[in-house]
């Protein structure tokens, strides 16, 4: 769960600013939050693997 959070969050957020910077459709710029948002929660759940894999 945690790699595909990383996959995705990359495909949205790097995706949509390459697609905004090379003229693309505007609603590209909504999705860019979210693939950042994925980005967190990838990062999250990496954090929470770790300390429950720790203890």
């Amino acid at each position: 769960m945690t790699g595909l959070c990383f996959v995705v969050g990359t495909l949205l957020f790097s995706g949509s600013l390459y697609g905004l910077a090379l003229d693309g459709p505007k609603w590209l710029g909504p999705v860019t939050p979210l693939g950042g948002l994925c980005l967190m929660i990838g990062w999250l759940l990496l954090v929470y693997s770790s300390y429950k894999n720790k203890v």
